[in-house]
């Protein structure tokens, strides 16, 4: 990881230990990704100076997180690479969909605009630009 892509993730809350690894809000989302996001974040907040976080929870008391979000826009992005692990990809299973079904509906039912992408549209930020336009809108 690079010195800035480092800066970039103690910033949002992914800070390397000592030994290398990293510390996460959320068990389920690995290093890479997690940076990927955070460089998401911090590129929205620098073309349409919007706060973005990332793992936030919109509708306590459950459970449920969005990868990143922009909550005073009320926009979200929800990152959908569980559902390409073939026989461990739990967003592919019935039970798992009926599931992020009920989410979606709630953060609609709350005002969310979530946007769905795939790990590589993180990876190469073009992502951004969708993320930006609905932003731009609210």
């Amino acid at each position: 990881m690079s010195r800035w892509q480092t800066e970039l993730a103690k910033a949002h809350g992914y800070v390397p230990d000592d030994e290398g690894s990293k510390k996460r809000p959320r068990q389920g989302i690995p290093p890479q990704e997690a940076t990927d996001v955070s460089t998401v974040i911090l590129a929205v907040e620098h073309i349409t100076g919007a706060r973005g976080v990332a793992e936030h929870r919109f509708a306590p008391p459950r459970r449920w997180r969005f990868d990143a979000a922009w909550p005073d826009q009320k926009v979200a992005l929800e990152v959908q690479g569980g559902r390409w692990i073939q026989g461990k990809g739990a967003h592919g299973r019935p039970d798992q969909a009926k599931k992020d079904e009920e989410k979606r509906q709630a953060a609609e039912d709350k005002g969310w605009r979530v946007l769905y992408c795939e790990p590589q549209e993180v990876r190469d930020l073009s992502v951004v630009v969708r993320i930006t336009r609905v932003i731009d809108t609210r």
